[in-house]
């Protein structure tokens, strides 16, 4: 039984957090979940750490691995080496490596490698290099080289500039702001 990876139970779940070498949570809800091998199938989980995580059918709030693989999956914010999405959305992407991503979906996504798109997508994604093969696309898009075609609100002249007027924009309105809160403290 040594060999066995840990298993935790329903009531086990919500009671404590597991560490191990090989961790696989089924159907159950755990607070903090580390270790090498993690898997979490139709499972979620406040933070995981790991150095291998696949998560099926289940999320995290906060995720840090070396190799993530998510299938029909969510996390708030994931820290990873390397990253592949299926079917999965991530609030933060951040990845030293490369990711891959089908009929996936970041809001924010930094890699530090080269990112593939197939029918996914960014609200804001930073990259040195992107290659998209279908239907993918991003609000704002920052990378070296682009290879495909991915649809793209703003290329990188266009959120400098966007930028700059949103930018603008908000001081003017603070300065506005702050003149009318200065007549109003005269009054009294």
């Amino acid at each position: 039984m040594e060999n066995q990876p840990d298993k935790p139970t329903q009531e086990e779940a919500t009671e404590k957090d597991f560490t191990g070498e090989t961790v696989n949570v089924q159907q159950s809800m755990v607070r903090n979940v580390s270790g090498g091998n993690i898997t979490l199938r139709q499972a979620n989980s406040q933070t995981v750490t790991a150095e291998r995580l696949v998560v099926r059918q289940g999320g995290m709030m906060r995720a840090k691995t070396e190799n993530l693989e998510m299938l029909q999956a969510g996390a708030g914010m994931i820290q990873a080496g390397t990253a592949r999405m299926t079917a999965s959305n991530a609030g933060a992407l951040i990845v030293n490596g490369n990711v891959t991503m089908d009929q996936s979906g970041a809001r924010v996504m930094v890699a530090n490698g080269e990112v593939r798109f197939d029918q996914s997508g960014a609200v804001i994604l930073v990259a040195n290099q992107v290659h998209t093969d279908h239907n993918s696309g991003t609000v704002f898009l920052f990378a070296r080289k682009v290879v495909g075609n991915i649809n793209t609100v703003f290329g990188p002249r266009e959120s400098v500039i966007f930028g700059a007027v949103a930018g603008l924009v908000a001081g003017v309105v603070m300065m506005i702001g702050g003149l009318f809160g200065r007549k109003k403290g005269r009054k009294h």
